[in-house]
């Protein structure tokens, strides 16, 4: 597959980590876990995660920081996908979890199980265009396209829909909409989704309208990714 990037960002914990009274951190071997892996300590902190399942099986928050991690240090873990389908009913919402099950399922093979996961996410999605995005990445970089476009369908009818609005609110004499990245990363997916099928005139056209709003910005795996394309389509000059 020829995008080698997918914009998984390091699992968010810090928030977990500050207060003991924080949600699951209750259990003092999963606070030590999330400080661990804070500081690097990845192994340690799975390791304590294991004691805490272990204590307490039925615990939500051990199963989902134990997946959570075990598919950090090694994504294609089938113990971290069943840890993580194990709390997707408890978490539905939670982007971590979802996003990094769905990366596990492409790793693995298991695209049988995308649908029904996308299904199960379109709360999560809807409330956090960030997720919907990242799960296009994930998509495209297994070339499952036509997943793809149904994800950035719906996360781009909401990001256009403000504009729209206040372009008719305007009227003929406003002047041209303000550049949007986030808009711009949506035209920036429809090229890549474009390039993955060898529709080199439609990606050139979405990658330029893209460029229009700004994205992708410089020095961005985005930008590694559309230099990548545009090589592939023998653009060198353009790529460089």
């Amino acid at each position: 597959m020829w995008i080698a990037l997918l914009c998984l960002q390091r699992l968010d914990v810090p928030a977990q980590t500050r207060s003991p009274k924080a949600p699951g951190t209750e259990d003092g071997l999963i606070r030590e876990a999330l400080a661990d892996y804070q500081a690097d300590r990845i192994d340690a902190a799975i390791g304590k995660l294991r004691q805490a399942h272990t204590t307490q099986p039925d615990n939500p928050y051990a199963r989902l920081y134990l997946g959570l991690l075990l598919y950090q240090k090694a994504a294609k873990s089938l113990e971290a996908q069943e840890m993580m389908e194990s709390v997707l009913d408890r978490f539905p919402t939670n982007p971590d979890l979802v996003l990094r099950l769905t990366d596990s399922y492409l790793a693995t093979n298991r695209e049988s199980k995308i649908p029904s996961l996308l299904e199960r996410s379109k709360t999560a999605r809807a409330s956090n265009h960030r997720l919907a995005l990242n799960i296009v990445y994930a998509l495209v970089r297994y070339a499952q396209v036509e997943q793809a476009r149904v994800v950035l369908d719906g996360c781009s009818t909401v990001l256009q829909a403000p504009r729209e609005s206040k372009a008719d609110a305007a009227g003929k004499n406003a002047a041209g909409p303000v550049p949007s990245r986030e808009l711009g990363e949506v035209f920036f997916l429809r090229g890549l989704i474009a390039a993955t099928t060898g529709q080199k005139e439609e990606a050139m056209r979405q990658f330029q309208t893209a460029d229009r709003e700004d994205f992708p910005p410089r020095d961005s795996p985005q930008m590694k990714m559309l230099a990548e394309a545009l090589f592939r389509f023998e653009e060198y000059a353009l790529s460089a």
